[in-house]
């Protein structure tokens, strides 16, 4: 393989076949792909305003209150291997899978009421369209479910893992979004953003545009409490702490609904989310034998890379070694 053939790749002008080329080489060895990255460094490095090879400021991978670096190499290569990593675009199998998520439609015994369920599987996406014409984007290994017609005073819907709606405006037939710990989503006509699994330690509700309302279950007394949110708000209800309600920048949550774009962003994220979000995405089963590898947080974007690609990556900032079995089963060790 030529350097002049991958430097127009990683200037994003190789051909289709030269593409392929590229992967099926990467692909053959570890050689090959430790020297595809190391050329990807030198030309990052070459690339980046002088201003910003003088920083070398940016952080990659944290334990505790400290920033992982290169120190054999230095700040400036430090930053340029940091840049590297978060913009490569080597093409290898086992990116997310686009198949038709899964789709039923039953008839609820008690009200005779049709209802629709659509579940996406590990390793895929859908776009879900609801009979009001509101259009739902559903993450990996997410549930949602509404009634076939919206025949009553209220849309109902429930969702089990992550989606971005887009809401029609009904201000006669509010949306009511059933989430994980028993609570509701009141929507009029409004942008949101809803991850809540039933894995996580936490649900988060962000209001993008318009305006909504999160109703809590009834407590010891009877009384339903709920909590209005602003654009650009988040509401985190977790176990071990009390409902809050975030301020958010723009920023961040492009971040947080950066996969409906396909891409996948860790901004400080806690290796076990960061676990639980590669399992999801990949559709693979991630076994941690080296509880050392929990003490690092991770800020990284993915788009096109293999799982294989991001465990080359943990293993170049932790030390940690890590093995494939059968494709979709990883073992870090």
């Amino acid at each position: 393989m030529t350097k002049e053939k991958l430097i127009r790749f990683f200037k994003g002008e190789a051909s289709f076949d030269e593409m392929q080329e590229i992967d099926r080489w990467i692909a053959q060895s570890e050689a090959n792909r430790h020297y595809a990255a190391e050329l990807k460094i030198l030309y990052v490095l070459s690339t980046m305003p002088q201003e910003e090879v003088g920083k070398g400021q940016m952080a990659f991978l944290q334990k505790g209150n400290s920033t992982r670096r290169f120190a054999k190499i230095g700040t400036v290569a430090a930053a340029a291997i940091i840049l590297a990593l978060l913009t490569v675009n080597i093409l290898l199998v086992g990116h997310i899978r686009t198949n038709t998520p899964g789709k039923e439609i039953y008839t609820t015994g008690q009200l005779c009421e049709e209802m629709t369920r659509v579940y996406t599987e590990k390793g895929t996406k859908a776009i879900v369209t609801l009979p009001d014409s509101s259009r739902v984007w559903l993450n990996s290994d997410t549930q949602i479910q509404y009634s076939t017609h919206f025949a009553g005073k209220t849309r109902n819907v429930s969702l089990v893992g992550e989606a971005y709606f887009e809401v029609v405006k009904d201000s006669l037939k509010p949306m009511v979004i059933q989430i994980a710990g028993g609570c509701e989503v009141k929507v009029l006509g409004t942008v949101l953003h809803i991850k809540s699994y039933p894995n996580d330690n936490f649900s988060k509700t962000t209001l993008i545009s318009g305006n909504i309302k999160v109703v809590f279950p009834e407590d010891k007394n009877g009384n339903r409490h709920e909590v209005s949110l602003n654009p650009s708000e988040s509401l985190v209800i977790g176990e071990a702490q009390k409902p809050r309600v975030t301020a958010r920048p723009k920023l961040q949550i492009s971040k947080d609904v950066a996969w409906k774009e396909g891409e996948l962003v860790f901004d400080k994220t806690p290796m076990p989310e960061v676990i639980k979000m590669l399992e999801r995405w990949h559709g693979a089963e991630i076994i941690v034998e080296n509880q050392k590898l929990y003490d690092y947080k991770l800020s990284a974007s993915f788009k096109t890379e293999s799982l294989i690609q991001i465990m080359e990556v943990i293993n170049m900032l932790t030390g940690i070694r890590y093995s494939i079995e059968d494709n979709n089963r990883v073992l870090l060790k």
